[in-house]
């Protein structure tokens, strides 16, 4: 047996070691030529990738993967473990940008709404006290109208009592004039009629009769110049009442209607002038937000000119930059396939010299 055993190992040990060995090597080979096409998997998932994004930056790691790939590990590193840290840094890279994307789009909604809020509240304010102010700058020209219309009535007022004061006492001084005068023709009259009665009353006369149809016409005429004298003179009294009557009732009117204009000329000129001086205030606001808007407006344009970009748009370069990502982890998802298929070969071999 021992002599057997002793054959048995001189004779087939470098047998079975060849036979291990060209197993070994064969499977090595197999594995590499594995390994080789898995990266070149990867390779063309960048490229499609850089085509289909249109990037720079992608179409840049092809051609460093496409170099590391074709010229090997001339400084000692692992080509395959070079291709995996560069898809991992461009990786780190992506999402980063990705995230400060993500960032400055949140900054710039969160900006442009509270720019656009506040844009909106002062035009709001700015219209309002617009309108009051030509409100209330608008009433206040119609009641200094009024008052200018209110004044030319009490000047027009003034004007017409003063003609009808100077008219009155015209008027009234003919009648102390002439009053006295008619009064006294016809206390002549009155006079002349008794005198003559109570001559043609005396008996010498009556005896007269040629006389007495003489002093009949004489009376007759005389009591008709009373009775005309009585006449004018109670006609120019009743004139001179119905003057002055007329003229204390229009005085009186006058006079009523003039204090309500002054009154109403006091109280529109004070309204006036208060909406003057509330429209001074409001003006005064209004200049204040004008000042404010002008600024938020040239904010607005600060921030649109960050955030309003020309095309593509955040969505799209979220979508691009998502597809970027995703398509770099199946590139990493193809080489880590590609590390599992070497450390499998690893193993194998190891299994293989341990046996031998």
């Amino acid at each position: 047996m021992a002599q057997a055993k002793k054959i048995l190992a001189e004779t087939t040990g470098g047998a079975a070691g060849q036979a291990y060995v060209e197993v070994d090597t064969s499977f090595m080979q197999v594995g590499a030529k594995a390994k080789l096409s898995i990266e070149s998997s990867a390779l063309r998932i960048v490229r499609h990738l850089a085509y289909n994004e249109h990037s720079a930056a992608l179409t840049q790691l092809a051609s460093r993967i496409t170099s590391t790939l074709r010229f090997g590990a001339g400084d000692g590193e692992s080509p395959f473990k070079k291709t995996q840290g560069m898809i991992m840094d461009m990786l780190a890279t992506l999402e980063k940008e990705a995230e400060a994307e993500a960032g400055e789009k949140e900054y710039c909604d969160k900006e442009m709404g509270e720019t656009k809020t506040k844009l909106e509240d002062k035009t709001d304010e700015s219209e309002k006290l617009s309108t009051k102010i030509a409100q209330m700058t608008g009433l206040s020209d119609k009641l200094k109208s009024e008052v200018g219309t209110l004044q030319n009535e009490l000047a027009a007022l003034t004007k017409t009592q003063a003609e009808m004061n100077q008219l009155r006492q015209k008027e009234n001084a003919a009648y102390k004039k002439n009053r006295p005068e008619m009064e006294q023709g016809l206390n002549g009259v009155k006079m002349a009629l008794k005198v003559l009665k109570d001559y043609y009353a005396k008996p010498a006369f009556i005896q007269m009769e040629d006389g007495s149809k003489g002093a009949d016409a004489i009376l007759a005429l005389l009591e008709t110049a009373e009775s005309d004298f009585s006449k004018l003179v109670a006609e120019m009294i009743a004139d001179e009442e119905q003057a002055q009557g007329a003229f204390d009732s229009a005085t009186q009117e006058n006079t009523v209607a003039m204090k309500t204009k002054e009154q109403d000329v006091k109280y529109k000129t004070k309204e006036a002038a208060g909406l003057d001086k509330g429209a001074a205030e409001l003006k005064s606001d209004l200049s204040g937000v004008s000042d404010e808007l002008g600024a938020v407006q040239d904010y607005d344009k600060q921030i649109k000119g960050r955030c309003v970009t020309m095309p593509p748009s955040y969505e799209e370069i979220k979508k691009r930059r998502e597809a970027e990502i995703a398509g770099l982890k199946d590139a990493l998802t193809t080489l880590e396939g590609s590390s599992l298929l070497q450390e499998g070969a690893t193993h194998r071999t190891l299994r293989s010299i341990h046996r031998a």
